[in-house]
């Protein structure tokens, strides 16, 4: 029941190329706006909206406001791992898993860091070139075991991310004691 929930869950937020696209321009440009967006995939403001609107929900974007000037803030799209993190926990046999914001920010400071970011645009370029249908499984696979090992070795190059790591480490711990003591 819990991997039929992830599952469709996931494949109705990146299930349809255009999705995944998007996702994929979003963490490529951090704070990217709905009109660049809706520019660089030549859709209409309207479309990238409602796609959005299903990204959102399963927590793989965010928004933050920006002010430019005296007009009203700019909102940007940023990344979130929120949502994939959510959903692996759930494999893992943890009901009702919500992270907290405070969480969630810790962990999207880590995985979308500059170095680790340019890791996640490489895989997701591979993904996007040599995957014809999205598999959500295999995505997992990319992101929370590939990734995972290979940003223990961007860690050991660059000495900035280490204090992101522990503290990443120290959220996903707390939350896999819960997933420990839920499915026992």
């Amino acid at each position: 029941m819990i991997m039929k929930f992830y599952v469709e869950g996931l494949s109705k937020a990146l299930g349809q190329k255009i999705r995944w696209l998007m996702f994929y321009e979003i963490i490529k440009n951090p704070g990217i706006s709905v009109t660049e967006l809706a520019e660089k995939l030549k859709l209409t403001q309207e479309a990238v909206s409602k796609h959005l609107k299903i990204l959102e929900e399963a927590k793989l974007v965010k928004w933050k406001y920006k002010q430019s000037g005296k007009g009203a803030p700019s909102k940007l799209l940023y990344p979130s791992y929120r949502g994939l993190v959510e959903e692996y926990l759930k494999i893992k046999g943890a009901r009702n898993v919500q992270l907290t914001d405070e969480d969630a920010e810790i962990l999207d400071s880590f995985f979308f860091n500059e170095k680790a970011r340019e890791l996640y645009i490489k895989k997701m370029e591979y993904f996007i070139k040599n995957v014809s249908r999205f598999d959500p499984l295999l995505f997992v696979a990319i992101n929370m075991i590939e990734y995972e090992n290979e940003l223990k070795s961007l860690v050991e190059k660059y000495k900035e991310l280490k204090k992101l790591y522990a503290k990443a480490g120290e959220v996903l711990s707390k939350y896999y004691k819960n997933v420990s003591k839920k499915s026992s």
